[in-house]
């Protein structure tokens, strides 16, 4: 079942941010994230602020996914989104969040894949902190 549809900021590497809607469920957040059909990689979601979530391909650096932007320690790999979340439901992104996170993500970063990699592994044995959201 399809969730409802939702603007948000897409981020994809070499690209300025531009909004989209997207449908919320969890299957279709896969298929976003997925650079292959057959290939469905699970989803990471990194909360940005209380009423901010990114999600992104949790494995998009095994993958060999071109490294996208930096978030805190680690280099997101591959095409990333940014929505609004309130009550553990992923929502549009205000307008005021998606000027914020396009003039965020604006520059346009560039990283080998070594440093792609090295900050993979980085997170990965570093403490996680998940975040859990209902879907529809």
């Amino acid at each position: 079942m399809l969730g409802k549809a939702i603007d948000v900021l897409m981020i994809e590497a070499g690209v300025r941010p531009c909004k989209v809607s997207v449908f919320s469920d969890y299957e279709s957040l896969q298929i976003l994230i997925s650079p292959f059909l057959s290939l469905l990689s699970d989803v990471e979601f990194i909360m940005l602020e209380e009423d901010v979530v990114l999600f992104c391909n949790k494995e998009g650096a095994l993958l060999g996914l071109k490294g996208n932007r930096r978030v805190d320690d680690t280099i997101i790999a591959g095409t990333f989104f940014i929505a609004g979340v309130e009550n553990g439901k992923m929502m549009s992104l205000t307008k005021e969040k998606q000027e914020k996170y396009r003039k965020r993500f604006s520059k346009i970063e560039s990283y080998t894949d070594k440093e792609v990699s090295d900050a993979y592994w980085n997170r990965w044995y570093a403490t996680s902190n998940d975040c859990f959201l209902d879907f529809d």
